[in-house]
């Protein structure tokens, strides 16, 4: 039997397919251009092809790409981290909610990486849809393995580590928090909210202060001078 798919995937849940942008580029200033990954990413909306072909031509010299994604088809997103990291422009990335499968490695692609408080990464091994005989499924087999540890080199060359401890941590599908992410050195820091206090902003304290003594009427009042007013006006 012939085989009708075989494409490594990095795909935590299936989805049905949409059509449209999965991202959006926007131009913020002459300076900064934004991007935002919110959704399935590669065969699930658009291709790549068009992702990268836009990108080419932004001419900012900062990017601000956003991510909240559960990932989608390997070689589109791996088309996007090299076309993020072949860029000129500096890339500043943020996780805003999720960055999973393909979402998580392209994420890799900051210059700075920095994560929402309570926003998670997610990493595990590319998985695949084959039919056909042992041999296409041996040949599957050996395509994912590859897939994998081409996904765990990412992971290593910016966090540091091995190969084959990115891939035991992909076998396990792992999932970080913020600062497991950070600990981990997938993330730079925890992104600092408007409701978080620098630590080099020492507490204000406020101190409320007793009202001032109000004057007493009954001694700042002489009945006595105001019966004599009173006569002295009626005669």
């Amino acid at each position: 039997m012939s085989r009708l798919f075989k494409r490594p995937l990095n795909f935590q849940r299936p989805a049905q397919a949409r059509i449209g942008r999965w991202y959006e580029l926007k131009n913020l200033s002459a300076d900064v251009a934004e991007i935002a990954i919110y959704d399935e990413i590669g065969m699930w909306g658009i291709t790549a092809s068009d992702f990268v072909k836009d990108i080419q031509s932004v001419t900012a010299q900062q990017i601000a790409l956003h991510i909240n994604s559960p990932g989608g088809d390997v070689f589109d997103g791996l088309a996007i981290l090299n076309a993020l990291r072949q860029h000129p422009a500096n890339v500043s990335v943020t996780i805003d909610g999720l960055a999973a499968s393909a979402a998580s490695f392209i994420a890799m692609a900051g210059d700075t990486v920095r994560i929402a408080p309570q926003a998670m990464v997610m990493i595990h091994d590319a998985s695949g849809v084959v039919v056909g005989n042992a041999e296409d499924m041996l040949d599957m087999a050996d395509l994912l393995d590859k897939t994998s540890n081409n996904i765990a080199a990412v992971y290593a060359q910016r966090a540091g580590g091995t190969v084959e401890d990115w891939r035991a941590a992909m076998k396990a599908e792992t999932w970080y928090s913020d600062q497991e992410a950070v600990d981990a050195g997938l993330v730079d820091e925890i992104l600092q909210t408007s409701q978080d206090t620098p630590e080099d902003v020492a507490p204000v304290r406020l101190v409320a202060r007793a009202p001032e003594p109000q004057p007493s009427v009954a001694w700042d009042f002489d009945i006595s001078e105001a019966i004599k007013q009173a006569k002295e006006s009626a005669a």
